[in-house]
């Protein structure tokens, strides 16, 4: 599938859930961690909790309680940098609010 197919499934199926009514897609503004796919370690976390301006981001993790990291997929590092405490610290100074897409409001 091309990038302008799926792009304009993606307006048809907004358009649609708009008409029926249904609450919006929300989709974030920021995706942070992508490209950090098995490697999400605290330093680099912290920094962007530090500078995060958007309303909705996204931070991409992969956790695993299992021994061994696999390649660019679930990892006992990013579970660590979840469990962080000085992550933590920093989310609770920044006021940011945690969030799933099922429970994150409506942006605009």
């Amino acid at each position: 599938m091309t990038f302008d197919v799926l792009c304009r499934w993606y307006e048809r199926m907004l358009a649609k859930r708009t008409r029926a009514g249904e609450r919006p897609m929300i989709a974030a503004e920021r995706v942070f961690g992508l490209l950090q796919s098995g490697a999400m370690e605290e330093p680099y976390v912290i920094r962007v909790l530090q500078s995060l301006e958007a309303r909705v981001a996204e931070l991409y993790f992969h956790p695993t309680t299992a021994p061994e990291a696999v390649p660019l997929g679930p990892n006992p590092g990013d579970l660590a940098t979840l469990r962080s405490p000085a992550v933590r610290r920093t989310i609770v100074e920044r006021r940011l609010e945690l969030a799933s897409y099922a429970t994150v409001k409506e942006v605009s």
